[in-house]
């Protein structure tokens, strides 16, 4: 479910999409359905109410930029495909 941020996280006036390590191609994603924000990597603390995201590894942090403005594309209804290599030594 949803997290709101936490209650001494400032308001935003930039979002911001923020990724734990593995997760830079998704972040990337997004970010770009957002109309090409920012990504960072997630800042320690995490900045929901409860200070975890669960099975979460992207945060989108909605700044005043974004907010209550229409996306650029349609909002696609699955997540976006990130390419995975895998190396195998023989």
């Amino acid at each position: 479910p949803a997290l709101n941020a936490s209650e001494i996280t400032p308001k935003q006036t930039t979002t911001v999409v923020y990724f734990l390590a593995g997760s830079e191609a998704a972040a990337a994603a997004i970010a770009n359905e957002l109309g090409g924000v920012a990504t960072a990597p997630m800042p320690a603390p995490i900045p929901t109410e409860t200070g975890k995201l669960g099975e979460a590894s992207v945060l989108i942090l909605l700044g005043t930029d974004v907010a209550g403005k229409p996306l650029t594309s349609p909002v696609p209804t699955s997540p976006p495909a990130v390419a995975v290599t895998t190396t195998t030594v023989a």
